[in-house]
């Protein structure tokens, strides 16, 4: 390859990356069958769930509409730590 095409390669490689990044079809939303809350058992293997509220500006960021925060800790009595599921 000669000095004149090396020196294009990049711009060629970035401008086929554009090209390739704006012809791919944006996202589709698809609505969820069921509630995740539904889904999601409420006491997973011992552990009891807590659902957590994501405040408005942590949703808007996020960009979800519907969503799922729960905290599961050990049933009173056992000593076992916790764990977050999102």
């Amino acid at each position: 390859m000669n000095g004149a095409g090396r020196r294009w390669t990049p711009a060629a490689l970035l401008a086929l990356g554009i090209l390739l990044t704006r012809s791919v079809n944006t996202q589709q939303r698809l609505p969820l069958r069921r509630p995740l809350a539904e889904v999601v058992p409420q006491t997973l293997d011992g552990f009891a769930g807590q659902d957590v509220a994501l405040s408005d500006d942590a949703r808007r960021v996020a960009g979800v509409t519907t969503y799922l925060a729960r905290t599961y800790g050990a049933i009173p009595g056992d000593q076992t730590r916790g764990f977050t599921l999102y």
